[in-house]
């Protein structure tokens, strides 16, 4: 008879790994896909779906064959397949936002997007069929079953918390994706070589598994930006962050797939033709202030407070509010923000606005998650609320937005939710394509855009002020139409009508 500690033993490793894997996986698939609300939903679903399939057949196989050798092997290739899921993930998602570049069709992207979440079905599927095998094995040969069915249950359950726990706050940020992969796979071809009686399977098999380790470990991250040098690519707990340089030698700061860009810096020119440029003008509204005092939250590569610091010196206060320590210390050392006099905060900006206690003359609001989406915390009303209280009489808000020309929901009802807070709500469109980056302004005070307000501007300024006062219009609140609140704030749901939406 067969220890039980062996069974409970099984049982906790392939719980350990298929949380652990769940959470590597998210991190595979964020330099290609984001790490959204829909790709963390797909996600768990897989998983469950594995899993669902997994407890199925297992049961059926274990009626047929109630062997704890077929049970090891079948466990042994799993583990083997794991070994391969990085390059896999690596080769599809490179081909997902290539075509995605090329097209901006979802359907291009979900062609990639399938198999690439399908790879991790199958080995998954495997660790699931642990529990009936077990309980099927066990219960041949001993009568106290529902104890020990209860304590596999436990013991997988057990360990599936170990393996959400272990990637989250140990091995990812110390050692990286892949190595974690492979850190939880091996002990899955450890085991499952025991399947086999012959020593000679044992060793071929091992060595089979070493070799796929050794030659996915040194296989490279494909590339997505063809036409770019990365100079550096980092994980952080937030983002996958890729630094790249052109011709130029202009560099950007890009999340995840890169299909966004988060910071550009340009060493000989401080204006880089984006939206960036317009945030510029807004001192101009303050002719009177000896002291501008300006909060930029979402900092990323700098490029705000560098154009600021560039156009106004000593004569704006910044402060600056970056939810990812790493993109800090990546700035550091690829933006030279260190060369700009501000105060840096590694913070959440909402959790930041609701423990602050300065004011402020101009709050920007340019933190983006998943290259292109708002955080939803930043778009509620209640968020507006706590920003326009961070504002002295008579200061801006001013925030991009990603959206759309036309029939743009987000814009719309994020530029409702905005009114409501502020007496005075401004949009300009920065281009003329059907996507495209808007420029929103708010106050309590109403702002003109006019050639005396903007005529002590630097020269350099001039043509970016002509630009707003042509574009911008104001927007009024509707009591009819539906604002964001904290309650309901489907940010993610109206994000994707703007990206996947048909033009």
């Amino acid at each position: 008879m067969r220890s039980t500690k062996l069974f409970y033993f099984i049982a906790f490793l392939c719980g350990v790994v298929v949380m652990a894997m769940e959470i590597s996986f998210s991190r595979l698939l964020a330099p290609y896909f984001g790490t959204s609300l829909f790709v963390w939903t797909n996600l768990i679903g897989a998983v469950l779906i594995a899993l669902a399939v997994g407890y199925y057949v297992g049961g059926y196989l274990a009626e047929r064959r109630p062997e704890l050798s077929l049970l090891l092997k079948l466990i042994f290739f799993s583990g083997l397949a794991f070994l391969f899921v990085p390059w896999l993930v690596s080769l599809l998602g490179s081909q997902a936002v290539l075509r995605w570049r090329e097209t901006y069709n979802i359907y291009s992207l979900l062609v990639w997007w399938i198999p690439a979440v399908g790879v991790l079905v199958l080995p998954l599927a495997v660790l699931g069929m642990a529990s009936p095998f077990l309980m099927k094995i066990y219960s041949l040969q001993n009568p106290h079953f529902g104890r020990v069915s209860g304590g596999i249950s436990f013991a997988f359950t057990a360990g599936s918390i170990l393996g959400v726990y272990l990637p989250t706050f140990w091995l990812i940020p110390n050692y990286g994706t892949r190595a974690t992969v492979m850190v939880f796979a091996a002990p899955l071809v450890l085991l499952g070589i025991f399947g086999w009686k012959r020593t000679a399977p044992k060793a071929l098999f091992i060595v089979l598994a070493a070799g796929t380790a050794a030659l996915v470990s040194l296989s490279p991250i494909l590339p997505v930006l063809p036409d770019l040098r990365i100079l550096a690519q980092e994980e952080s707990p937030y983002n996958f962050i890729r630094v790249a340089e052109d011709a130029a030698g202009n560099r950007y700061m890009m999340f995840n797939a890169g299909l966004g860009i988060q910071s550009i810096y340009s060493s000989g020119e401080p204006l880089v033709g984006y939206y960036y440029d317009y945030y510029n003008l807004l001192p101009a509204f303050f002719p009177e202030e000896k002291e501008v005092r300006v909060l930029v939250l979402g900092l990323a590569g700098g490029t705000i407070p560098r154009q600021l610091d560039h156009f106004y010196g000593g004569m704006v206060a910044l402060k600056a509010v970056e939810i990812d320590p790493e993109v800090v210390e990546i700035s550091r050392r690829y933006f030279g923000i260190d060369s700009v006099k501000m105060d840096v905060v590694n913070e959440d900006a909402r959790v930041f606005l609701q423990s602050d206690h300065d004011k402020y003359d101009i709050v920007i609001v340019d933190a983006f998650q998943n290259e292109f989406e708002i955080p939803w915390t930043l778009t509620t009303e209640e968020f507006w609320r706590l920003v326009r209280g961070r504002l002295r009489d008579g200061g801006i808000m001013a925030m991009n937005l990603i959206g759309r020309s036309h029939g743009d929901v987000l814009g719309e009802r994020l530029n409702n939710t905005q009114a409501k807070v502020f007496d005075h709500t401004y949009v300009a469109i920065l281009g003329d394509e059907e996507r495209t980056n808007k420029l929103i302004l708010a106050s309590d005070r109403p702002l003109i855009f006019s050639g005396a307000l903007f005529s002590h501007l630097p020269e350099e300024l001039r043509g970016t002020a002509v630009s707003l006062s042509r574009n911008i219009s104001p927007v009024t609140y509707d009591q009819n139409e539906p604002i964001l609140t904290d309650d309901r704030a489907p940010v993610e749901i109206l994000t994707s009508s703007v990206l996947f939406g048909s033009p």
